[in-house]
């Protein structure tokens, strides 16, 4: 489209407002109101993929909301069964043996 501006109603004479029928007003106002429609979905349309726009005049996309921090420690809280190995009673080992490393 061109970046022409249309003359708007207001700029037409009396006269020949007074002339016109009004059915032709009518049909020109809605014409005049699909074309600024028109403009304005354009104007929303348009981002730095399909304009000269810089990418910083882009609008920035929404963010998802943070979720609020839980109170809790993150991990195992207390009372959680634990998942560790279970030991042998002593009673069912063949024998035991110390180690003490050496320093």
């Amino acid at each position: 489209m061109q970046n022409k501006a249309l003359p708007s109603i207001s700029e037409v004479s009396k006269a020949d407002g007074e002339k016109t029928p009004a059915s032709v007003k009518a049909l020109v106002l809605s014409l005049v109101s699909r074309v600024e429609n028109e403009v304005r979905k354009e104007k929303l349309q348009r981002n730095i993929q399909n304009s000269s726009q810089p990418p910083s005049e882009d609008k920035p996309k929404g963010f998802k909301a943070k979720k609020p921090r839980s109170r809790r420690p993150r991990g195992g809280q207390p009372g959680q069964a634990g998942n560790a190995p279970k030991l042998y009673p002593p009673e069912a080992r063949e024998h035991i043996e110390n180690y003490y490393p050496s320093q």
